[in-house]
Parts: structure tokens; sequence; C-alpha cells
């Protein structure tokens, strides 16, 4: 999982939570089976820097989300 290319997708099951994420792109720093919620996490290095959602005057770099929040579009070879 560490290093494949994830693509973000709010969908129907999430919501439209994070827009300012939506059909974002980047690659996969670690993975986490089971987070405390239960459900897998993935930590991402975006590809290119997103605007803060809450308009702070920082870009965001990386991200944690659950990993069902993501599409995966290319595995790792490791």
């Amino acid at each position: 999982m560490v290093g494949s290319i994830v693509k973000f997708k709010n969908n129907e099951t999430h919501g439209t939570a994070y827009p300012e994420f939506q059909d974002k792109v980047g690659y996969v720093l670690s993975y986490t089976s089971e987070g405390s919620d239960g459900y897998e996490h993935i930590r991402v290095r975006w590809f290119h820097a997103i605007p803060h959602p809450n308009g702070a005057p920082r870009n965001v770099n990386y991200s944690d989300f659950r990993l069902e929040r993501f599409e995966i579009l290319s595995h790792s070879d490791t």
C-alpha cells in the first residue's frame, strides 16, 4: 500500500465533506490496517499543495483519511 498512487473521491456513502480534496492525487506515505475507529487509514502526500480548507495562510501537503475515501490508481511495487 505504501507508495501507491491514490485519488480522493467524495461520494454518496461518505457525503460531500472536504470538497477541496475532491479528485486530488497523491501517494501513500503510511498505512494503518485498523485505526482507533476500526477503519483502514492512510497518510497521503499530495502531488500539488491544496489550499487549507479553513482559510489558514498555509497549504495542505499531507493528509490523513480513511482508505475508503480513495480510489487506488496504481499499486506500489514494494
